[in-house]
């Protein structure tokens, strides 16, 4: 049902088991699990188009690193990162689960004025974004 909220993370899943799970899905598609050797750490599997496979990284080592930074700023940091899947419930995007409505209007507004800063737009330029 549309109205309930995807799992964040997965469990303790295998890296066998996160990139079946992807193997069909789009670019960009990304589970969260527990690592299964090392205690306190989770891992994300993103599936690449690039080279059509599922990568595993470290998002965050040890949840230490959670005391600087949330999960939610982790995950909306990695450009890689499209779209969360839940086996049960399919795709959704990334900033609908871990930007709060509130929140996301700022971050959009906020990569936009970067992205203007960065390309050197003038003032009046910034004023119609």
């Amino acid at each position: 049902p549309a109205s309930h909220a995807p799992r964040t993370v997965l469990g303790f899943v295998s890296n066998d088991a996160a990139r079946e799970m992807l193997a069909d899905q789009p670019d960009g598609a990304f589970v969260l699990r527990f690592s299964r050797g090392e205690p306190g750490e989770l891992i994300c599997a993103v599936k690449s188009e690039s080279d059509a496979t599922v990568h595993s990284f470290y998002i965050v080592d040890e949840f230490e690193e959670l005391n600087d930074r949330t999960l939610a700023a982790h995950v909306l940091s990695h450009r890689r990162l499209k779209s969360l899947y839940d086996p049960e419930l399919g795709l959704f995007d990334k900033h609908a689960v871990f930007a709060p409505r509130q929140r996301y209007k700022t971050y959009v507004r906020t990569k936009r004025r970067a992205e203007l800063f960065k390309s050197g737009a003038t003032e009046t330029q910034k004023g119609n974004e």
